[in-house]
């Protein structure tokens, strides 16, 4: 979770945890292993929180300057039938919410 709104003037980045079920899109996990390699990847990422039947947007947020610090993939347990997800720490200079 976010630390709320800023002021615009942020000297410091600051974490949020993302989380999703995996998909067949290994984009998070090559962005991740791009920074590990040294590449300067700074992104702008869009948040969009979805109404209880997953059709409407009802709050959208856009962390600016985001690079990511660490990736965790699925649980590997054969004894728990359960939906795999991924997590990604990112570190943010701002947060815009529209």
């Amino acid at each position: 979770s976010g630390r709320g709104a800023t002021t615009g003037v942020q000297t410091r980045a600051l974490p949020i945890w993302l989380r999703r079920a995996l998909t067949g899109s290994k984009a998070l996990f090559a962005w991740r292993n791009e920074i590990l390699k040294g590449k300067a990847d700074v992104r702008d990422i869009g948040i969009r929180q979805l109404d209880p039947m997953g059709r409407t947007v009802v709050n959208a947020w856009i962390l600016a300057g985001a690079w990511p610090t660490r990736w965790t993939g699925p649980d590997f347990d054969s004894q728990i039938s359960a939906i795999a997800f991924e997590e990604i720490e990112v570190l943010y200079r701002d947060i815009l919410w529209l």
